[in-house]
């Protein structure tokens, strides 16, 4: 009798630990089968669409706009300020088709408003307008794309925040919305009284132009900040600086355009939250700003007060600079990300555990550039606050990352950790 009482607790560990082992198994079985589920829809899957550019919300931004090659203009996610542009305040979890002109030529995306240039050049904006950040002279929500003046000259756009920047034909360069940190670049200074209030207001419900130069190419928009590049390959920045995002070695706001550095070989900048990149013609690549979250891709702890070469490749062909994570493609096709992954935004599978808590179990932020999947045909890439885009040389567009917002991978992963393709419509064959 006393040895059947010794062993009921052993027989009770033993059945304890098969149900722990039935339980693995179990587990591991079906996570199994949802990884061939979704391999298996993935190579299924026929997408005939082919897109021509693509771009996600702002620093906060979580909605989405492509353009298709028929010139067709397509949005996805939140829209709870009509930023998608279809005439309702409903969030889209799949791309809905937007008016039927098939004349769109390019699409900017801010936290949530939306631009748009058209072939013929003319202006387009629609959504949030409380700062006057659609350029019409109002502060009333369009829930419609609406044309802003009669002008047929506007060549590139780009928004992020409450503020937009355009740059016409003739090399001029202008500017609306929210004008807080001087990101409007028309030199003029908020007064801020104590009790967080305003004595001059510098923000402007219309275009307007900055300067009298006529060499502007290249504009892009971050948080609370403007980034440009001229035809002679200088840079220049000015707005929000108390990240050193603007690169000019110090965090004190820049009331209009300032160069960085005397560098003339600078192609193309992308502004982010709170960091900054930029190619040279060299195909050298370089950060700048915040590193909190590795999104400089230099593996260094300390922000970056000016420009700092990442590695020492010369292949870098475009950069994308997201809220707080990278995205870049070199020339050979690859695509490459570092920084930030919480939501799987770098697209490379790693999947962060979470405690109860809310504690990381895993770390899968990347402090130096990872190259992302095997593929050799990425064409163009765009990050967001929390997911990423991109579309490669087949038209095809994909995304990973994000949040449920904006899902497209018809409930089989909402949280894509490597990249998924986007279609339409369902078109499995």
């Amino acid at each position: 009798m006393k040895n059947q009482k010794g062993l009921a607790p052993l027989l009770i560990v033993i059945i304890l630990a098969g149900i722990f082992v039935s339980g693995v198994i179990l587990y591991f079985s079906l996570k199994l089968v949802k990884e061939v589920k979704i391999e298996k829809m993935e190579k299924e899957r026929v997408c005939l669409e082919q897109f021509l550019t693509v771009t996600t919300g702002g620093y906060l931004g979580n909605h989405s706009l492509a353009i298709k090659t028929d010139g067709t203009l397509w949005a996805w996610g939140d829209n709870h300020n009509g930023q998608l542009g279809d005439g309702t305040q409903i969030d889209a979890l799949l791309p809905k088709q937007i008016d039927v002109d098939t004349d769109w030529k390019m699409v900017a995306t801010a936290n949530d408003h939306s631009l748009a240039i058209k072939t013929d050049g003319t202006l387009w904006v629609w959504g949030d307008n409380h700062n006057g950040q659609l350029g019409d002279g109002a502060q009333i929500d369009a829930l419609f794309p609406k044309q802003i003046d009669t002008d047929n000259d506007w060549e590139m756009v780009a928004t992020a925040n409450d503020h937009s920047l355009a740059i016409k034909t003739d090399g001029t360069l202008w500017a609306w919305g929210d004008n807080d940190h001087g990101q409007l670049g028309i030199d003029c200074k908020p007064h801020y009284y104590l009790s967080g209030g305003y004595k001059e207001n510098c923000d402007r419900k219309f275009p307007v132009r900055i300067g009298a130069d006529t060499d502007w190419k290249i504009v892009s928009v971050g948080r609370s900040s403007s980034f440009a590049i001229k035809t002679d390959g200088t840079l220049w920045a000015w707005g929000y600086n108390y990240f050193y995002q603007l690169g000019d070695r110090t965090r004190i706001d820049a009331l209009f355009p300032k160069q960085i550095d005397t560098d003339i070989n600078w192609k193309m900048v992308s502004a982010g939250g709170s960091h900054s990149l930029a190619i040279k013609t060299d195909g050298t690549l370089w950060a700048w700003g915040q590193k909190d979250s590795g999104q400089l891709g230099d593996g260094k702890k300390n922000n970056a007060v000016f420009p700092r070469q990442i590695d020492t490749d010369t292949d870098w062909k475009m950069v994308s600079a997201g809220g707080s994570h990278s995205l870049a493609i070199k020339t050979d096709g690859t695509l490459w990300a570092w920084g930030y992954n919480h939501n799987g935004q770098l697209g490379i599978g790693c999947k962060p555990h979470y405690f109860l808590e809310g504690v990381y179990k895993g770390n899968c932020d990347r402090e130096f550039p990872v190259r992302v999947g095997r593929n050799t045909d990425w064409k163009i890439i765009t990050a967001g606050s929390g997911g990423s885009f991109g579309i490669k040389a087949d038209g095809t567009l994909w995304r990973w990352g994000g949040s449920y917002v904006g899902t497209v991978d018809y409930g089989v992963e909402p949280y894509p950790y490597s990249p998924r393709q986007i279609c339409t419509t369902k078109s499995n064959q």
